[in-house]
C-alpha cells in the first residue's frame, strides 16, 4: 500500500523525503526523482567524502 501511495505522490511532483531522508523503503523511487547526472554526482561526492561506505549502505542512491 505504501508503494502505491508513494507512486501517486511522485507522479504528481511530490517529495518522498522523510525526516530520516529517503531510506530503504523509498529507495526504489530514486530513479523517478533523480536523473542520471544527479545520481552520478551524489555517488561521486559520497565516495569522495566517505570511501569506506560504512554509513548509508543501501539507502538513497548508495547501493553497495
Amino acid at each position: 500500500m505504501e508503494r502505491a501511495i508513494r507512486s501517486v505522490i511522485v507522479d504528481h511532483g511530490g517529495s518522498i523525503s522523510h525526516h530520516h531522508r529517503i531510506g530503504k523503503l523509498r529507495a526504489g523511487f530514486t530513479d523517478a526523482i533523480y536523473d542520471a547526472t544527479t545520481r552520478g554526482a551524489i555517488h561521486t561526492i559520497k565516495h569522495h567524502l566517505h570511501p569506506e561506505n560504512i554509513f548509508g549502505i543501501r539507502n538513497n542512491v548508495f547501493f553497495g
